[in-house]
């Protein structure tokens, strides 16, 4: 057995005595920490955008003290950056009072520099009161700026309907830079199209629309198409460029056509004679001056009292654009009838188009009738005649 001398063994008596007495006195420093001010927050690390405003949420704490004002205070802060604010209650402060046990909140606002260069960068804050001091280092970590970008999108690029129509689309423009951009629009559209710009469920037009970094804005897209165009998908290009950057975005109108009739005769002439109580047949042309065809047309008048009109046929399949079709409107007059002018009013109509005729309708009384008038006249003429022969002068 190997023994070790006294007074290495009384060397080591002493050292673990030592030891004794600093575990214990570490023991003891927190009992002596208890009175003591603490500051705190949830995230002392953040990443941030040049520019940018940040607020960190500080939670100022007393831990055993008498209630009382703490003090506080930036103490660092990087070169050429504004002094941070503690505010609380909607004021600029520098005290918060904070009961004993309790804690409270101050809200401490960092503003970046919008030249900062990408980097770590520290500020220190500092909480004093009743003799005790806490410190709370943050950090702010600057990352490279994103270069300019946008897009523009739509849910819906292609849209259908007849010419002279109004379309809309609705547009998002998303700026993916970092920088606030002012873009400014443009379109290109066929020559006679017109093309406007509008902020979304707003009715001001516009030329340009500014857009934050990492957001979007809405726009509607008017295309005014031209009344006389001919049937077919049209492209629309429209555009916003701001900082060196231009988004681009294809959108296409088709065109099925617009729906235009006449209703005329082949003569031009819109009158007609008619004998009262009997029928008369009224050659009519239905002509497609649109550029779609106009398809399932019907026809309906309006005619006066105990008169009718009937159509042949009722209705017409369809007529190709730049064709016509006849069809014959029958009236039969009132049997009752009195001689003279008459308005008939006779419409052609399909869907989104449709067209009216006044038809001037002469109603000559029937020939039974001037035969009948004329006989009463001669027998009341021979009638007249005899009376004076039989009778004579007196």
């Amino acid at each position: 057995m190997r023994f070790v001398p006294y007074r290495l063994r009384q060397g080591a008596h002493a050292a673990l005595l030592a030891l004794a007495v600093t575990v214990a006195a570490g023991a003891a420093a927190p009992g002596r920490a208890a009175a003591a001010i603490g500051l705190s927050t949830r995230f002392p690390g953040v990443s941030v955008k040049p520019g940018q405003r940040v607020d960190f949420s500080l939670d100022v704490t007393n831990i055993g003290q008498p209630g009382g004002p703490v003090d506080l205070a930036v103490t660092e802060v990087p070169k050429g950056w504004e002094t941070p604010t503690f505010q609380g209650g909607g004021f600029r402060v520098n005290q918060v009072y904070v009961a004993s046990g309790k804690s409270e909140s101050v809200n401490l606002a960092v503003r970046v520099p919008d030249s900062v260069q990408p980097g770590t960068y520290r500020v220190v804050v500092q909480a004093r009161g009743g003799g005790s001091v806490a410190t709370l280092p943050l950090q702010l970590v600057i990352s490279q700026a994103r270069a300019a970008e946008a897009r523009l999108t739509t849910e819906y690029p292609a849209l259908e309907g007849p010419a002279g129509a109004t379309y809309r689309f609705r547009v998002d423009l998303r700026n993916d830079g970092d920088a606030k951009q002012l873009f400014n629009l443009a379109a290109k559209a066929p020559e006679g199209w017109q093309v406007v710009f509008k902020p979304a469920f707003d009715d001001k037009r516009i030329a340009n629309v500014p857009v934050e970094g990492g957001s979007s804005q809405g726009i509607d897209v008017e295309v005014q198409a031209p009344q006389q165009v001919a049937a077919g998908t049209y492209p629309i290009t429209v555009s916003a460029s701001a900082g060196g950057v231009t988004a681009t975005l294809d959108l296409s109108v088709n065109i099925v056509g617009s729906m235009e009739m006449e209703l005329t005769t082949p003569s031009g002439r819109l009158n007609a004679e008619a004998t009262a109580g009997r029928e008369a047949r009224v050659a009519l042309l239905v002509k497609n001056t649109g550029t779609a065809p106009l398809e399932n047309i019907s026809f309906s008048s309006s005619a006066p009292p105990n008169w009718s009109v009937k159509f042949d046929p009722e209705t017409l399949v369809s007529v190709p654009p730049g064709e016509s079709r006849q069809v014959t409107a029958i009236i039969r007059t009132d049997s009752r009838a009195i001689a003279g002018d008459y308005v008939v009013s006779l419409t052609a109509s399909t869907r989104g188009a449709s067209d009216t005729v006044d038809l001037r309708t002469t109603v000559l009384t029937s020939t039974a009738w001037g035969v009948t008038g004329a006989g009463i006249i001669v027998l009341v003429a021979l009638g007249v005649s005899w009376v004076f022969k039989k009778y004579g002068r007196r």
